[in-house]
């Protein structure tokens, strides 16, 4: 809170500190016009002509340049620190994906097979990904997907690596879920627009204002889903598969508000 008010502190006196600077130019022009050797009034050179005073579009004149340059030099840094900014953070990305996959590999040498019965295996893998995959982005979140599915996490059905875990918040657009077990699931706010959820088990999942446009939903269990204020727009979800989920105020395929 404290620093909060203090950059409203400063922001108050940065504007402040503008304001009395352009008064100060304004009287400073304003005095100025009467006096003849300032240049503001009208007055006659020493070759005899009569030099008007300065107009407003005179004016305009003499500040639209620095003007332009001013706001072209500030645009051109803004996009700058944008482009930096968007570097870092794909080198970000980039670096959190090779340490997961290098850490999941030491994981799988250690052990000699993927038995569902290795339950401390399973548990640090699961826990590793789920950090992952709510910290990346999409792109890279379906990579980590595939890759659990080659190694065989995930490759069956009845998987239950993704049950009953917290992926709130993740940003899961376009990638590649068909038949998996996500049941109680908590993806409230997940981001799925056209996730591939073909087949998926989402039975008692939170998908509460989860974005679900245009996802594939064809042949989903949604028994018991919490999808109140999710946004189906577009999706191909069937009706009766929605009849016992929880429905207020979500968007329906059809662009319809349920109440």
């Amino acid at each position: 809170m404290k620093l909060i008010m203090k950059n409203l502190f400063l922001t108050a006196c940065k504007v402040i500190g503008i304001v009395a600077g352009l008064y100060l130019v304004a009287q400073l022009i304003l005095v100025g016009y009467p006096i003849s050797w300032t240049g503001f009034g009208s007055y006659t050179a020493p070759t005899g002509d009569f030099i008007r005073e300065k107009t407003l579009w005179d004016w305009m004149e003499l500040l639209i340049i620095p003007l332009v340059l001013a706001g072209g030099a500030l645009l051109l840094n803004r996009a700058e620190r944008k482009n930096e900014r968007d570097i870092a953070t794909e080198r970000q990305y980039e670096a959190t994906l090779l340490a997961y996959f290098d850490r999941m590999a030491d994981l799988l040498l250690k052990e000699e097979s993927l038995n569902s019965e290795n339950t401390e295996m399973l548990s640090i893998a699961k826990i590793r990904t789920l950090t992952v995959l709510r910290g990346l982005d999409a792109t890279r979140n379906d990579m980590v997907l595939r890759f659990l599915r080659d190694v065989g996490f995930t490759d069956k059905k009845e998987s239950n690596f993704f049950t009953n875990t917290n992926l709130q918040g993740a940003n899961l657009e376009n990638v590649d879920l068909t038949n998996a077990n996500l049941q109680g699931t908590n993806l409230q706010n997940a981001n799925l627009q056209r996730a591939n959820l073909q087949g998926a088990n989402l039975r008692g999942a939170n998908l509460q204002s989860a974005d679900l446009r245009f996802a594939n939903l064809y042949d989903t269990n949604l028994q018991g889903a919490d999808l109140r204020g999710a946004n189906l727009r577009g999706s191909n979800v069937q009706v009766i598969i929605l009849k016992d989920a929880y429905l207020r105020h979500t968007i329906m395929p059809d662009g319809t508000w349920h109440q």
